[in-house]
């Protein structure tokens, strides 16, 4: 069997390790390495700390992936990207073609979201922000260039969850229809125990939207910490007194709230399709997490800030909009609530 070599944009976290099929591998008997490259292409990012584990390698340096790709025997290793490919990206990709390596990639995790490509669109986009959209042409082209000229292998194998995903890399060597390992994680889930004691609760699907260095790399505005969290405290409230339930926060796998951040309620982290599976409605923005609530036919209630509106209305909010529209779900503005500031 051949050598699995992960090659990756996130650190080494317990979530990637089993949504990613890391340790299935090695339980499995596979031999498995981690390249952690967040050092590689964001050095002046601090990432969350990752898992101490023997088969991680932290590559810092393209002097150092050189040195791990010679000293691998390429045509036994399998390199699965969990990275993909970006016009920014180039010199990683072309590494990767130099050393003919064969790349598998994940793609899932596609949202029901508005095609917003039109030129009008566009256009619009040009004049709102024309630094942003600047970066993003700039991007598209080299990423077109180096294509063009097969400076770039395309992906060999493509695991693609869903119609859309199976049609996002036609030049890819082969697709294999695979399901959202949030699916295996719901089967895990539903013969659990009950996880808390509260006879009712609903949960809220936190993305550690103020905090997310994720947006931080793409180049994103956050919103301010503290007027998100009231905003959010406000709804939870108010949700409370009105179906006499406790909230639940189902917290990010990179969140580390402290204590009063949600004003003392209950905030669990990696335990999300538990926590869904008996709870009375779930409250998102947008996140593949929503699929806990629709495999466990929960109601949904989508919402937002006033902030979050001003920031993200092309992005995050919009595809709020969509999420509801789709689901035949509630979305709310929380900040034009009754009795919210």
């Amino acid at each position: 069997m051949k050598e699995v070599v992960y090659i990756s944009l996130m650190s080494l976290t317990e979530k990637v390790e089993r949504d990613w099929y890391v340790s299935y591998l090695i339980d499995n008997g596979v031999d498995v390495e981690f390249w952690d490259i967040t050092g590689l292409l964001f050095p002046s990012f601090k990432f969350q700390e990752p898992l101490g584990h023997k088969y991680l390698k932290k590559i810092n340096d393209y002097g150092c992936l050189e040195t791990l790709l010679a000293s691998r025997d390429i045509l036994n290793t399998n390199f699965v990207m969990l990275c993909n490919y970006e016009g920014r990206f180039n010199r990683l990709f072309t590494t990767l073609t130099n050393f003919n390596c064969s790349l598998f990639f994940f793609e899932w995790g596609n949202f029901p979201i508005k095609d917003r490509s039109s030129l009008v669109d566009r256009i619009g986009r040009l004049v709102r922000n024309p630094g942003k959209f600047t970066v993003s042409l700039i991007d598209r082209l080299r990423r077109a260039y180096a294509k063009h000229l097969n400076l770039v292998k395309p992906f060999d194998v493509v695991f693609a969850a869903g119609a859309v995903s199976m049609g996002m890399h036609p030049r890819a060597g082969r697709h294999v229809a695979v399901n959202l390992c949030d699916y295996d994680n719901f089967l895990n889930a539903r013969n659990e125990p009950r996880l808390l004691s509260e006879s009712k609760y609903a949960v809220f699907l936190d993305i550690n939207l103020a905090f997310q260095s994720d947006l931080k790399i793409i180049g994103w505005d956050v919103v301010n910490p503290q007027t998100y969290a009231d905003s959010l405290n406000r709804l939870f409230e108010l949700l409370e007194q009105k179906y006499g339930l406790a909230i639940v926060i189902a917290a990010h796998p990179k969140a580390n709230y402290a204590e009063s951040y949600f004003e003392g309620r209950r905030v669990l982290k990696g335990l999300t399709p538990e926590l869904v599976k008996d709870a009375e409605f779930v409250i998102s923005h947008h996140s593949t997490s929503i699929s806990y609530a629709i495999l466990n036919r929960k109601p949904l209630l989508f919402v937002y800030t006033a902030e979050m509106k001003k920031i993200y209305a092309e992005t995050v909010v919009a595809y709020i909009h969509d999420f509801a529209e789709y689901l035949a779900q509630p979305v709310i503005n929380i900040d034009e609530l009754p009795n919210a500031a």
